[in-house]
């Protein structure tokens, strides 16, 4: 992947990391007045939530789909239905034909039934796929766009909170990353935050990206304060579990600022490392790497075994969902696979070790 970065590169690398997690929050903080008081330590009360967010089936499944989750001691699910944005439109299309089984509110309902079943909690986290785009970007320009949007966001939401109050699901997470939207149309969402609430008797949360969580303006309405933590920590092509702690330390104290105070609880929505080179780093960036391409199981067990020794025990923590597991289990990951499942590789058994015992 190009040339070896020297050492004074590494060192700049991590400052601007350190400068983009840390120096904006405390500059947030700053101004907010936070830094000046002191706010007690947030402990978070709940059962720790061992997630597994878990990719959509394209066609129907048996209940066997949960058995290797139970198998590394997880206790929530994320189920992911996603919405799809075609270029250069604005309309959400959700529910239609050509969907994955496991997407529509069909394969919704068996799954969730399943996991129940099986004793696992279950969250939705509903997500919208722009072809080439990041939804953190998207804008639709005109007045009548953003309602097209808006319209067509709320319809899905709602048809999925009420499959999900009828359920007794535990949770949804009513949207990922969208930071022009909430930027731009923040009343839209907390409107949104309200119908919910009103078909829905759950918990709430919203996924920020990892950069901008502390932006994020309507926390007070949520139950946890949701987080996609791919938090790039070390440049290094398989980074030491000691690098990783140090690298952590940046984060974790932005994290433990804000928690303290928004005097709530801090949740991974999506946390996860690909069995790549330089997984640890700008993840982002590897999304079109091959699946099996510059496979490093070291990298990956690594980069998980600093969440766990570093993060996991933290008093405001309340958990997280990996990112992400494939339902046809027998046909997922390995030790060829480069790709973000845990599956069938050296993390697997890592993650099993840490759910049973935290």
């Amino acid at each position: 992947m190009g040339m070896r970065k020297g050492v004074f590169s590494v060192k700049i690398s991590k400052k601007i990391a350190f400068l983009a997690i840390s120096g904006a929050l405390v500059g947030f903080l700053t101004l907010s007045g936070f830094l000046f008081r002191i706010d007690p330590e947030f402990i978070y009360q709940g059962e720790k939530i061992k997630g597994i967010s878990v990719a959509a089936s394209p066609w129907p499944l048996d209940s066997s789909w949960v058995n290797p989750i139970c198998g590394i001691n997880a206790n929530w699910v994320t189920l992911l239905p996603f919405g799809l944005i075609k270029p250069g439109e604005s309309e959400v299309i959700y529910n239609v034909k050509d969907q994955y089984w496991g997407e529509k509110p069909e394969g919704i309902v068996a799954t969730t039934r399943h996991a129940q079943a099986a004793g696992l909690k279950v969250m939705y986290k509903p997500m919208v796929w722009i072809p080439g785009s990041w939804p953190g970007d998207f804008n639709p320009g005109s007045e009548k766009r953003w309602q097209t949007w808006e319209n067509s966001y709320e319809k899905m939401l709602l048809t999925l909170a009420v499959i999900a109050d009828s359920m007794d699901v535990e949770m949804i997470c009513i949207g990922t990353e969208f930071r022009a939207s909430i930027q731009h149309r923040t009343e839209f969402w907390r409107n949104l935050i309200q119908k919910i609430r009103r078909v829905y008797h759950g918990k709430l949360t919203y996924a920020a990206n990892w950069d901008d969580f502390w932006e994020f303006p309507l926390w007070s309405q949520f139950d946890y304060i949701g987080i996609d933590a791919y938090f790039p920590l070390n440049s290094a092509r398989t980074p030491s579990l000691e690098e990783l702690r140090q690298d952590w330390h940046a984060p974790l104290k932005a994290l433990d600022y804000y928690a303290r105070y928004m005097q709530k609880p801090i949740l991974f929505t999506e946390y996860g490392y690909k069995s790549i080179h330089h997984t640890a780093w700008k993840q982002w960036e590897f999304e079109q790497v091959g699946t099996h391409q510059q496979v490093n199981l070291e990298a990956q067990y690594n980069a998980y075994q600093a969440v766990y020794e570093g993060v996991w025990r933290k008093p405001w923590f309340a958990g997280g969902f990996i990112w992400k597991w494939q339902p046809h289990h027998e046909q997922a990951g390995g030790n060829q696979n480069s790709d973000y499942t845990p599956q069938g590789k050296p993390a697997e058994q890592l993650i099993r070790t840490w759910y049973a015992r935290h």
